[in-house]
C-alpha cells in the first residue's frame, strides 16, 4: 500500500480555523433561535380566536 502525505496546517492556523467554525456554529444556533421566536410571535399574533376571546 502506498503511503500518502497529507499536509496539515500549523497549529496556529488550525486554531484560527476552529475559531471561525465555532463562530459559524454560534450563528447557526442564533438563527435557529430567532426562527423559533419569529414563528411563536407570528402564530401568537395571527391567532385571532385567542385575541378576541374565542369559543372556549
Amino acid at each position: 500500500m502506498k503511503k500518502l502525505l497529507i499536509p496539515i496546517p500549523p497549529l496556529e492556523t488550525q486554531q484560527k480555523i476552529v475559531k471561525i467554525l465555532d463562530k459559524f456554529t454560534e450563528l447557526e444556533a442564533e438563527l435557529a433561535l430567532r426562527k423559533r421566536q419569529y414563528r411563536y410571535y407570528r402564530d401568537f399574533l395571527l391567532d385571532f380566536d385567542n385575541q378576541i376571546g374565542g369559543d372556549s
